[in-house]
């Protein structure tokens, strides 16, 4: 059985986004694909994990065992009803 992620499902994914996600998903496809990512990256192995760590921050600031967490949130997005301002939890 193939460890790779079917490329629909990848296509599928970015389609269930936001417009932007769809615009670079079918880009994506229209390159190649998977197979464009994978050579792209095998030139440019570099760029790859930054761009790759860029993706995926790390959740956890400090070492690890560690148990403060960072949470960042998008400044496009408002505070709504549920949230709480002017308290700072410890």
């Amino acid at each position: 059985m193939s460890d790779k992620l079917p490329q629909t499902q990848i296509i599928q994914a970015f389609d269930a986004g936001s417009p932007m996600q769809r615009l670079l998903g079918h880009t994506l496809d229209r390159l190649g694909g998977m197979d464009f990512v994978q050579e792209w990256a095998e030139d440019n192995p570099s760029d790859f994990m930054r761009l790759l760590m860029a993706a995926n921050p790390a959740a956890v600031a400090n070492t690890p065992g560690s148990n403060q967490v960072n949470v960042n949130i998008h400044p496009a997005l408002t505070p709504g009803p549920l949230d709480i301002q002017g308290e700072v939890l410890d």
